[in-house]
């Protein structure tokens, strides 16, 4: 059934067995497995119309505006992703998906433990479930067969399907007589037990500011990887801190997927760009795939590279100057309302330079010459870092809450990582033929415009030990008996995969332990 946030109100609250915090894909999957299974639950939504309480603070690394970077509604982020559109080498569009890979679980931390608290064989029946869920298909056949990079790479692929996968979840959630879906309604901390310290339920309000109470006998947490953490350090009655922080892990270890324009690839003669149509998006909008190169596992662990990603896009070798970059990067910033480092020595390049500019600003025009060269396109795990952060704002949003402060914060370990995960693919489109890469990883302002994904992980991350973390494997609070958090917030790492398969598979994992099913349904 849906609601409004003021029928509660008027109501002055009301009870559940489980409070859901979050319309998005966690919260949405979680909730629906939940009220499936018989359980009275309650998902409350901030959205619509409440995308200003998103704003916040970037105190570190230029990330996007925090308010462009979430979604409030029912679906979550769901609603801001790119449709597939015609375009010749679509990147994006739909539900793009690609299991973690077992390497990830078995990264360590520096005392030689692992960070995933499980094994990959632990998620697969539910990789394979959130796929069933999610209509993603064994659809690679519809690519172009690959070509054959040189030693040092491996191909791989994405598949597509329709977002409105998550409407209808959303659909079947407000007609099922066990949940009550909840639109409008902000939450503004958790509450807790002062004898037990259990939590009791959670303060909300609705879109005029009147406060109501949802008391339920257990909370999962699923407003997204910034708004996660945000609500735990702002539930500081049984500890200042915040809830779940006594090692202070809540809003640490904030990390994103690096996605930078790494390097170019001069086509050798007899090479095309139909000769890389693998890299290229096929299919229909709710069932496609999208092919891409990473470096072995095997490779990786010897040279000490994370995880990525490499993409490829036609390009005119008249957009391969460093002027065309460099207008490229301010272009991106302009439209992202955030701008790169030493982004006035990309603007002196431009002013410098008009003849290049002119060059590359004319192969928009009709008949330009065909494309003699590809841009690689690295999409990077970034290493755990505990100073990259989100934390509390002085500043306050209408409510008269902080708002979110995010700190991004790279290592030297990442930009080392891209470097060598360009220099790999040098190497490898050298031994094969393809042509010369030239690197961009080396500009000389610097690093070339490394920018997230909107996929923000790691600020609640599950962990063994409490001092290594704020969840449990299943993603239980430690200190909090009865309050779990959902979402990307969770993972210890981060892959070079996109995060919604991994959310649902692990809400699926979350709703079987909170219903005692065995693994898998």
């Amino acid at each position: 059934m849906l609601f409004e946030a003021s029928d509660l109100a008027d109501a002055g609250g009301t009870g559940a067995e489980t409070c859901v915090i979050g319309a998005g894909p966690a919260g949405l999957t979680v909730a629906s497995e939940l009220a499936g299974a018989g359980e009275d639950v309650v998902l409350l939504e901030s959205g619509p119309g409440t995308g200003d309480l998103n704003r916040g603070e970037n105190a570190g690394y230029p990330y996007f505006r925090l308010d462009l970077a979430r979604m409030r509604g029912i679906g979550g982020s769901r609603v801001a992703w790119l449709p597939a559109g015609n375009v010749p080498w679509p990147l994006n569009g739909g539900l793009r998906s690609r299991r973690l890979d077992p390497s990830d679980f078995e990264q360590r931390d520096g005392s030689g433990r692992r960070l995933w608290p499980f094994a990959f064989d632990e998620l697969v029946p539910h990789f394979a479930r959130a796929e069933a869920l999610l209509g993603l298909v064994a659809n690679e056949a519809l690519l172009a067969p690959p070509p054959a990079p040189g030693p040092g790479l491996e191909t791989t692929h994405f598949q597509f399907s329709d977002p409105a996968r998550f409407d209808a979840i959303a659909g079947a959630l407000i007609a099922s007589e066990k949940a009550r879906v909840v639109r409008g309604g902000t939450v503004l901390r958790l509450e807790t037990g002062v004898i037990d310290g259990r939590c009791t339920g959670v303060t909300a309000v609705d879109a005029t500011g009147r406060m109501f109470t949802v008391r339920a006998r257990r909370v999962v947490v699923a407003g997204g990887g910034i708004e996660n953490a945000r609500l735990l350090l702002l539930s500081s009655a049984a500890n200042p801190d915040g809830m779940g922080n006594e090692h202070g892990h809540v809003g640490r270890w904030f990390g994103e997927h690096l996605h930078v324009e790494a390097a170019h690839l001069l086509l050798a003669d007899g090479v095309e760009p139909r000769d890389f149509a693998f890299l290229r998006r096929a299919g229909t909008a709710s069932a496609g795939a999208i092919g891409g190169f990473r470096v072995p596992d095997a490779v990786r662990e010897r040279m000490g590279l994370l995880n990525a990603t490499i993409g490829m896009l036609p390009r005119h070798v008249a957009r391969t100057t460093l002027t065309a970059r460099a207008g490229a990067e301010l272009v991106w910033a302009f439209r992202n309302h955030s701008f790169p480092l030493h982004w006035q020595q990309r603007a002196a390049r431009v002013i410098a330079r008009p003849d290049e500019a002119a060059r590359a600003l004319r192969t928009f025009l009709p008949g330009t010459p065909p494309e003699r060269a590809m841009l690689l396109m690295v999409t990077s795990e970034q290493a755990p870092n505990p100073r990259s952060r989100v934390t509390l704002a002085a500043s306050r949003d209408r409510l008269g809450q902080p708002r979110a402060r995010l700190e991004w914060r790279m290592t030297a370990r990442d930009l080392a990582s891209l470097r060598g995960t360009v220099a790999t693919a040098a190497d490898a489109f050298g031994a094969a033929g393809f042509g010369k890469v030239v690197s961009l990883v080396d500009q000389p302002w610097g690093f070339p415009r490394i920018h997230g994904c909107w996929h923000a992980m790691g600020t609640t991350r599950m962990s063994i030990s409490p001092r290594d973390g704020v969840t449990d494997p299943f993603g239980r609070v430690h200190s909090t008996e009865n309050v779990y958090v959902a979402g990307s917030s969770v993972f210890p790492t981060g892959g070079a995969s996109t995060v919604t398969l991994s959310i649902v598979a692990l809400a699926l994992r979350l709703a079987d332990h909170l219903l005692g099913r065995p693994s898998g349904g």
